[in-house]
């Protein structure tokens, strides 16, 4: 039997999914998505299927939405175990997913994994490292998960400077905000972006061949109130507005217009970095 029915297999028979998901990952779906993560996300999938894995571990897999791509593009009998320590993200992307398919699904913290030496052939994250608390110790244990000459893909996102819908949403939500108390939530998400930082880390972990380019996107955006209203309403930044009681329909209004400004054309440069490590 193979590793990963071995382990999982008792945890997806017979699961019911949860009657409650949060809006936010509904919208992030609905309305990030396809803006600015399925471009990246195809890039990602294109060199995993080109390493030809078996068994392949995914981290921080959150709404699900990479891994029903990555499960449509590899092959029937790779296995594909998915994670997030998020249960209500977890039973989202598990709702993706028809009944006999290859995949397993487990609750997991990317910093404690646990999974016995080798495990996998192929470790993936999709613009999920970033929110590692501490980068050092997932790396140190996606090697330790991996299988020898076994490989890690990931991506982050570059600067905000060079994803200029970030520095949008950043600073015209920020004049809802207390001046000595700005939003957080993009800067996390934009602020593990130096190659050269990420590269000392996964040396740290033991990584001795990593290698890294940089991914550019132009994407054209028919909808600046959709891509407006997901980038307030399918983010974590909806908690940070709605704490401080301020008017989050004003926030994506004032975000769609400065979006309609900055792009008239409506073609928004975006950049990652994709990294690419072996055991």
């Amino acid at each position: 039997m193979a590793f990963a029915a071995r382990q999982f297999g008792r945890r997806e028979a017979n699961f019911i999914p949860s009657q409650f998901v949060p809006d936010t990952a509904r919208v992030f779906d609905d309305a990030l998505v396809p803006y600015i993560f399925e471009d990246f996300a195809f890039e990602l999938i294109r060199r995993a299927v080109a390493l030809q894995p078996k068994r392949v571990l995914e981290l921080s897999a959150g709404t699900g939405y990479f891994s029903r791509k990555l499960r449509d593009a590899l092959p029937p009998d790779t296995e594909l175990v998915i994670t997030d320590l998020d249960p209500d993200m977890l039973n989202l992307a598990r709702s993706k997913f028809r009944p006999g398919e290859n995949v397993y699904f487990d609750q997991v913290d990317a910093t404690t994994l646990g999974f016995p030496a080798g495990s996998f052939d192929l470790v993936i994250c999709q613009l999920g490292a970033m929110f590692f608390p501490d980068k050092r110790a997932a790396f140190a244990g996606i090697r330790h998960a991996l299988e020898p000459h076994g490989t890690v893909l990931f991506n982050t996102w570059s600067p905000m400077t060079q994803n200029p819908f970030s520095q949008i949403v950043q600073e015209g939500t920020a004049k809802f905000f207390p001046a000595l108390a700005p939003p957080q939530y993009y800067h996390l998400q934009f602020s593990y972006s130096d190659p050269y930082e990420i590269s000392k880390d996964m040396t740290a972990a033991g990584f001795d061949n990593i290698d890294f380019e940089n991914i550019d996107v132009k994407k054209q955006v028919n909808e600046f109130r959709i891509f407006a209203h997901g980038l307030v309403h399918g983010s974590r930044l909806i908690d940070e507005i709605r704490s401080l009681r301020i008017d989050e329909v004003e926030v994506v209004h004032t975000i769609k217009d400065h979006l309609i400004a900055a792009f008239p054309d409506g073609i928004i440069p975006m950049r990652a970095i994709l990294f690419e490590a072996w055991v």
